[in-house]
C-alpha cells in the first residue's frame, strides 16, 4: 500500500485514523455503529478508507485541523446501513446481487446517511458527505433529495473506498495494475482536483 505514499503522509494518516477511532468507539453504544464495529469486512474496510481518504485530502491541501469529525467520520461510517446486510452488499459488487439486494445496495448512501442524522453532534457536512459517497461512482444511488452539488468529502471517500476494494481484491496483483485499474475505471469519474490529489498521493 505504501509503495507510492511518503512515510510522512503514511505516519500522519495512521496518526488520524488513530484518532477516528477513538471516535467511532465513543460511539459504540449505539446499535447500527456497534454492529460496524462487529463486522470485521466492513470495519476493515471503514478503516482502509479512512486512511486513503486522510492521505489523498492531505494531497489536495485541505485543512486538516479537527477533519476527523467531519471526513474521518463520514469515511468510517459511509458504509454504516451495511452493517446488518449479506456479503454481497458490504463487498459492493452488484453483480453477485440479486435484484432485491440491488435495490437495498442502491439505497444504502441515503440509508446510511439517516442513521448518522440520529447521532447527536454529528455535522450536517458529515452527513452530506455519506449521502452523496457514491454520486460519481455509482448513480444509481444517488437520491434526488440530496444537494446537486456534490461535497469534496463525498468525492474523497468516494474514491477511497473504491480504491480500498481494488486493493483488497487484487491482492495477488503488481501494484501497477490496480493503479492502472484505478486510472481506467475511478479517475476520468471524479473532478480533476480530486484525481490530480490521487496521482500526487499514490
Amino acid at each position: 500500500l505504501s509503495n507510492g505514499i511518503q512515510d510522512s503522509n503514511m505516519r500522519f494518516a495512521v496518526s488520524f485514523v488513530d484518532k477516528v477511532r477513538t471516535l467511532v468507539e465513543q460511539l459504540s453504544s449505539i446499535d447500527h455503529v456497534k454492529a460496524l464495529i462487529e463486522q470485521a469486512p466492513l470495519y476493515d474496510h471503514a478503516v482502509g478508507t479512512s486512511l486513503l481518504a486522510a492521505v489523498l485530502a492531505q494531497a489536495i491541501e485541505i485543512d486538516m485541523q479537527k477533519t476527523e469529525h467531519v471526513l474521518g467520520l463520514a469515511s468510517f461510517l459511509h458504509d454504516i446501513s451495511l452493517a446488518n446486510d449479506s456479503e454481497p452488499l458490504f463487498q459492493e459488487d452488484d453483480s453477485t446481487m440479486s435484484d432485491e439486494q440491488k435495490k437495498l445496495f442502491y439505497s444504502h448512501a441515503q440509508k446510511s446517511s439517516e442513521i448518522v442524522r440520529q447521532i447527536p453532534g454529528i455535522e450536517p457536512a458529515t452527513i452530506q458527505a455519506i449521502a452523496q459517497h457514491h454520486s460519481k461512482l455509482v448513480p444509481n444511488t444517488v437520491n434526488t433529495s440530496v444537494p446537486v452539488r456534490v461535497h469534496r468529502f463525498a468525492e474523497i471517500i468516494e474514491i477511497s473506498e473504491a480504491f480500498d476494494r481494488f486493493l483488497r481484491h487484487n491482492q495477488s496483483k503488481p501494484i501497477s495494475i490496480v493503479y492502472e485499474l484505478v486510472e481506467k475505471k475511478l479517475l476520468s469519474h471524479v473532478s480533476r482536483q480530486i484525481a490530480y490529489g490521487f496521482r500526487t498521493a499514490f
